[in-house]
């Protein structure tokens, strides 16, 4: 019984980790890479990651909080976010 199911485990394992990463990458690309606007974004001290992910999603700078959240963790960046004023159009990715 385990040998037959063993193929379609496999493959279902396959199927999800290669969605789950088409997903990740697609969600890091621009919001509307025709727009050329640029929307001012001010990041207060004290904010963290949830809340600045919070503000550029509601200013519909990025696709998604949680990629956004797991992105700057996973590439060692969430560190580098400062409270300032900043200037971002819909038409930048993520990266």
């Amino acid at each position: 019984m385990l040998d037959q199911l063993l193929p379609v485990l496999i493959l279902l394992v396959v199927v999800v980790i290669f969605g789950g990463g088409l997903l990740f990458l697609t969600s890091l690309g621009a919001v509307n890479a025709n727009e050329t606007a640029l929307k001012e974004v001010v990041i207060e001290r004290g904010e963290g990651l949830g809340e600045i992910a919070m503000r550029l999603k509601e200013q519909d700078l990025i696709r998604s909080m949680w990629i956004f959240q797991v992105f700057a963790i996973t590439t060692f960046r969430a560190h580098l976010l400062k409270p300032g004023d900043y200037m971002f159009s819909s038409a930048m990715n993520t990266p």
